[in-house]
């Protein structure tokens, strides 16, 4: 295919990714957890095709939603020379800065301010971006 339409590809995908981190209380047993997904919302297929065609020469697989951590990390490696030109930049930072700074694992040998100072980190990232 030529390189116009992978080009376009590449235009849509910048304009549709989102990147979405939040966190949330667990469940079972006490403490917090980081949730974190890319979701690539493509309904019409003459356009998910188009896009398809970057995705496959750059090795990586079109879903509506990826979240396994070795998937986002490749995606965000081929993603980072486009960082400029994307939609949800907020988004974007926000998974970056998550993947830096994981969240502290909760057991009771790890002391309260650890967490804590994680918090305050999280906050002053929402309130910078």
């Amino acid at each position: 295919m030529s390189d116009t339409l992978k080009n376009i590809g590449l235009g849509i995908l910048l304009s549709k990714i989102r990147f979405s981190v939040s966190v949330s209380k667990v469940h079972f047993g006490f403490g917090f957890r980081v949730d974190k997904y890319i979701q690539l919302d493509i309904q019409d297929n003459n356009t998910k095709a188009i896009v398809k065609l970057w995705c496959d020469e750059n090795n990586l697989t079109i879903k509506y939603r990826t979240k396994s951590h070795a998937d986002i990390l490749k995606w965000l490696s081929v993603i980072e020379p486009y960082a400029e030109l994307l939609h949800d930049k907020k988004g974007y930072n926000r998974m970056l800065w998550v993947i830096d700074n994981p969240i502290p694992r909760a057991n009771p040998s790890t002391p309260t301010n650890v967490f804590y100072d994680w918090v305050k980190k999280w906050d002053d990232l929402e309130n910078d971006i």
